[in-house]
């Protein structure tokens, strides 16, 4: 079974984690993260999420609490200008 959990989203990016386990018996088989950009392909840049759409997203973020993220796993998104 694959389990996709939307952990982290700002005004550009969004922080995705995938599991993939057994269903017999619930084996944790691999786990993906995937950072994704927001990008306006006019401009080719990233570009704010627009409104409607950031608070879909804020809504649907997994909160940790609901969903424990897998031994071992930090839950970090970059913040914007940090190095």
């Amino acid at each position: 079974m694959l389990q996709v959990r939307l952990l982290e989203s700002d005004n550009k990016r969004l922080l995705c984690l995938m599991e993939l386990t057994q269903p017999r018996d619930g084996y944790l088989a691999a786990t993906m993260e995937q950072l994704s950009l927001h990008v306006d392909l006019n401009t080719r840049r990233a570009t704010p999420f627009p409104d409607a759409l950031a608070a879909r997203l804020a809504r649907t973020v997994v909160e940790p609490a609901e969903h424990p993220l897998p031994k071992g796993y930090r839950r970090l998104l970059p913040r914007q200008g940090a190095r």
